[in-house]
């Protein structure tokens, strides 16, 4: 993990020597070396350590025109509403007993069905299957899509044994270790002021768990609430991931493949290993003891994630990186009204001071500079 995250560094550094000649040359950057058309006319560029030429497709940069932009900001902002959705969807998915219906098993089920879509997509994209990159952007790929299946799982996870609004408040602290990893392992700017802002953010999940703590002790979950906290975490090493991913412009497509590999690597062996161990909530369901409302749930909870994947994608080509982070903050008073009028789960005054709080710090980050 620490050394396909210090890879990064370097492979930031090779590709802005790219941009630079992007900018330099403007839209014939073709004809400046090293750079040259792909076979679908999108930019190319080799990595010097490379033996062979690398074909990689140059992302959408983010657009000027307001119209774009406006469009950008709903995509995403339909994302987030999706994602949201599926957060309480998870809450409802439950067996005949009361036990939740295993988070690992619904992450197994996007990852196959996002590789069915993925590799759709590749064909009717025209790019090849195997196309010839660096073993370290693979490598950064698949790291990616093991921190993205690791961190949803226990999100989700922590979703269905913690209230809905607790559990998203803690989760969505990520944008704060975010940047504390982007400095150390790329190196980004991260300054007394935006700590400041961290403190302030982290003043929001504290507050959400306030009645808690006042008692003297959780009475939550403390899996759920230990799944919530590390699932944070990995969200940030994934979101660290995804930037260097992104400044090798590694097609978005070979990336969800990326995700679905990593997904069915690591979900089988861990829903096998806690199925043995007897742990109720992800003991593996089979598909025909399944109940019509589990099906429709569970189906519902993969279809939202996987829509919502490809808005997300489709309006973080039109805006700045730091707008769509804004904007996927939106998920926690999202997910706070789907619990209301889904399972009529009402958050209480800290959960919503808390959330309010920590959108609020994720705005102003975002906000800032580079």
């Amino acid at each position: 993990l620490l050394t396909s995250m210090q890879e990064m560094a370097r492979i930031v550094s090779v590709t802005a020597r790219a941009r630079e000649l992007i900018q330099l040359h403007g839209e014939d950057a073709e004809t400046a070396c090293p750079l040259d058309a792909g076979s679908f006319g999108q930019l190319t560029f080799p990595l010097p350590i490379a033996h062979d030429r690398l074909e990689i497709p140059f992302a959408r940069q983010a657009s000027e025109d307001p119209k774009e932009r406006s469009l950008g900001m709903c995509c995403v902002l339909l994302s987030t509403v999706g994602f949201s959705l599926a957060s309480v969807l998870i809450k409802m998915d439950t067996q005949p007993s009361g036990v939740s219906f295993p988070t690992l098993e619904i992450g197994i089920l996007r990852a196959v069905l996002g590789m069915i879509l993925g590799l759709v997509g590749i064909k009717l994209a025209r790019l090849p299957y195997r196309p010839r990159l660096e073993v370290a952007i693979v490598r950064l790929a698949l790291l990616r899509g093991a921190l993205d299946f690791l961190a949803s799982n226990l999100f989700y996870y922590a979703c269905s044994v913690l209230p809905i609004a607790l559990a998203t408040v803690i989760y969505f602290t990520n944008p704060f270790w975010a940047g504390l990893m982007a400095k150390i392992f790329l190196g980004e700017r991260y300054d007394l002021k935006r700590a400041a802002i961290m403190v302030f953010g982290s003043f929001g999940t504290l507050l959400a768990v306030w009645p808690e703590l006042q008692h003297g002790r959780l009475r939550l979950s403390p899996f759920g609430f230990a799944a919530a906290a590390l699932g944070s975490l990995f969200q940030a090493s994934q979101y660290v991931a995804g930037r260097a991913c992104a400044e090798t412009n590694l097609h978005w497509l070979y990336q969800n493949v990326a995700y679905s590999f990593a997904g069915m690597a690591l979900g089988p062996p861990a829903l096998i290993a806690f199925t043995v161990w007897g742990v109720k909530e992800e003991t593996f369901v089979p598909f025909g003891a399944m109940t019509f409302r589990e099906t429709f749930v569970t189906i519902g909870v993969v279809l939202c994630a996987l829509t919502s994947q490809l808005w997300l994608i489709q309006g973080m080509g039109y805006i700045p990186a730091a707008m769509t982070a804004a904007i996927r903050t939106l998920d926690i008073p999202f997910a706070m009204m789907w619990a209301l009028v889904l399972i009529a789960a009402v958050p209480n005054i800290f959960q919503i001071l808390g959330g309010t709080v920590l959108v609020t710090a994720c705005i102003l980050l975002s906000r800032q500079k580079r």
